[in-house]
């Protein structure tokens, strides 16, 4: 991963990931061996000793050879989300009228509706 990282790739590196997550999650612990094994030589890395036993743990130990960056992909793509629903937040406030926008100005201060909507703005999920 490179510091410039774009939301895009960052998402495209998460759904390479979690998609090759899924796909070892179907083999079994004798199939994962071999892809762990295939994974270390690929990386230039040897086990010493000790090493994954489970299933899951072989999972975890192939994944982390394969993605090392995914913790800044997924930190690259947060960010842009995060960002992305607060630029949606100002301007869903900024279009509201001044008596919406500021309490007890006016008479009514912010409407059921305006509040309403910028509710589902904070709480929309990707």
């Amino acid at each position: 991963m490179t510091p410039t990282l774009t939301p895009e790739d960052a998402k495209a590196y998460i759904t390479a990931h979690d998609n090759r997550v899924k796909l070892l999650d179907r083999m079994s612990a004798a199939m994962l061996r071999d892809v762990h094994r295939r994974a270390l030589s690929a990386a230039g890395l040897v086990l010493v000793c000790g090493g994954p036993v489970s299933g899951d743990e072989f999972i975890s130990a192939v994944v982390e050879i394969e993605y090392p960056e995914i913790t800044d992909a997924r930190e690259v793509y947060a960010q842009s989300v995060a960002d992305t629903r607060l630029d949606a937040i100002t301007e869903a406030l900024q279009s509201l009228p001044l008596e919406a926008r500021v309490p007890g100005h006016g008479h009514a201060g912010m409407s059921g509706l305006a509040k309403a909507d910028l509710l589902a703005l904070i709480n929309d999920e990707d």
